[in-house]
């Protein structure tokens, strides 16, 4: 189009694709605010159109209120199926053996000397002067198969001085519940050789995931000598959500070389925060990653008063009180077993001829074998109370797809409005922004509404042209007849078109009909 200066304009304005928008756009109440017939229904569809448009903000606002909290449902199923026979890790509650501690009888004076004694000792020695695992496990079966060393592994615990964990190498499976499809155990503890500051002779044992590193000091069974402990086992596996909607761990390997697990998590942390403030780490918990790391001497000492000792002390304060400053989340995948063990003197005295058999004790000497299998063994069944297994999973309870789902509902409902809509107020957005920018042509329908208003404007300049040429003419014949009615003598206007004109009549009748 072209100004009256000659220069090239643009058709389009803020008002024409203000008008465009209204006149095509799908959201409900704004056409009929743009384009209705009469003022007052126009306001009316708009002031509806805004209380539309205010609910719409208060349901959305609650909407996305709600999606930032995170809700979370949990769901629990049980599933029945092949189960995976979990590690079973079986110590002596004896640490070390009385042998060696025997030929320190000169040098050692009492309990505390002796544990001090042990403090001192490298892992490796530690495990060379505990109980081992052929001296220990006498009879292992599994689901009816006899099982050997190469099932074990060998673990050295401050506590304990070594521990047996069975199934974490070469995994086995449970099809049926039951104690003749689980594990079954006769261990000797070799009470004749415990050392003084033993209290109580027997086993602890701890069931755990495969993968997972047992802490025996923190959990599991004891199992007095002269008893056979029967452990039920109930599978729950456990299924959990990362931040925002939860607060786990996916880390899956540990300083340890195990799978993540909190407790662990929290071991390392105390050693960490021990060994970077004191220099050195506790000998009373264990020791991630570089064994030979040096040992606080105060601790084994128990010298209370140097620094290193209260260095010690007070990580170990904090600890306990929670206070120290260990990011210790629950694992994001955990499977945890719930035991139900019920104890039984073993055994039986019609039973015990066939034990001292199997166990090659001495068969000529009841009396004594009887007393011998009272003081040192322990019998132990570990397997599933049912094959059933329980699945806690956490789930996201309002999803990113929930929340676009109750927002287009909340604006269907109040405005009509879809994604298309959106799109609309997008384009009519970007037009109104680049008006000044770019050259907007007219779309063929735009071009023939502005033709069609041209030529409705002339066709109206038309009819006043001609309407007013028409009034100029009527104005010019009145003004010639009334000349000729006043040269006239009075009564002989008779000559004109053969009717009779009274001149005052005649002008004032002419005026009348000009003037309408």
């Amino acid at each position: 189009m072209m100004n009256l200066n000659g220069n090239k304009t643009n058709y389009l304005t803020f008002k024409g694709a203000t008008r465009e928008f209204l006149r095509h756009t799908t959201a409900h109440g704004l056409h009929s605010a743009g384009y209705g017939k009469k003022l007052p229904l126009k306001i009316f569809w708009l002031v509806l159109f805004l209380i539309a448009a205010v609910l719409f903000c208060v349901f959305a606002n609650q909407v996305m209120v709600r999606f930032y909290q995170y809700p979370v449902h949990v769901q629990e199923t049980e599933t029945q199926e092949v189960l995976l026979f979990p590690a079973v890790t079986v110590c002596n509650l004896n640490r070390q053996k009385n042998t060696f501690a025997a030929r320190r009888k000169r040098v050692v004076s009492s309990d505390a000397a002796e544990n001090q004694a042990w403090l001192k000792l490298t892992p490796a020695a530690r495990s060379a002067k505990a109980h081992t695992l052929t001296d220990m496990v006498k009879q292992c079966n599994f689901a009816g198969a006899i099982c050997d060393v190469s099932d074990f592994k060998t673990l050295t615990n401050v506590q304990y001085g070594s521990c047996f964990s069975f199934n974490t190498k070469k995994l086995k499976t449970s099809k049926k519940p039951g104690q003749y499809e689980g594990l079954q155990l006769t261990l000797n503890v070799e009470q004749d050789l415990y050392i003084s500051s033993t209290p109580v002779a027997g086993v602890k044992v701890l069931v755990h995931d495969n993968a997972e590193m047992p802490f025996p000091e923190v959990g599991g069974i004891s199992v007095s000598v002269g008893n056979e402990a029967a452990v039920a086992l109930t599978k729950t596996k456990f299924s959990r959500l990362t931040a925002p909607h939860g607060d786990c761990e996916e880390e899956d390997i540990n300083e340890y070389g195990y799978m993540y697990s909190r407790t662990a998590c929290l071991s390392t942390c105390v050693q960490s925060s021990t060994y970077k403030d004191c220099g050195c780490y506790d000998p009373r918990f264990s020791l991630p990653g570089n064994n030979s790391a040096e040992v606080c001497s105060s601790v084994v000492d128990g010298d209370t008063s140097s620094s290193q000792y209260q260095c010690v002390d007070e990580k170990m304060t904090a600890y306990l009180a929670g206070m120290l400053s260990c990011i210790c989340k629950q694992a994001c995948e955990q499977t945890q077993y719930d035991v139900d063990v019920s104890l039984s003197k073993w055994p039986s005295v019609k039973f015990q001829s066939q034990v001292v058999a199997e166990l090659g004790l001495d068969t000529n000497d009841p009396e004594a074998s009887q007393q011998n299998l009272q003081k040192n063994y322990v019998s132990l069944r570990v397997f599933f109370k049912s094959t059933v297994h329980r699945e806690v999973t956490s789930q996201v309870a309002y999803t990113a797809w929930d929340v676009t789902a109750d927002i287009g509902g909340v604006s269907a409902l109040f405005w009509g409005v879809s994604i298309l809509t959106l799109v609309e107020f997008i384009e009519y957005i970007v037009t109104i922004v680049t008006i000044p920018c770019i050259d907007y042509k007219p779309d063929k329908e735009s071009e023939r509404e502005q033709r069609q208003t041209r030529e409705l404007e002339k066709q109206r300049q038309r009819d006043r042209l001609k309407k007013k040429r028409s009034q100029q003419t009527s104005l010019s014949d009145s003004t010639a007849v009334l000349t000729v009615s006043e040269s006239l003598p009075a009564g002989q206007g008779a000559g004109l078109n053969g009717l009779n004109y009274d001149s005052a009549s005649l002008k004032e009748v002419n005026t009348d009909e000009f003037m309408a």
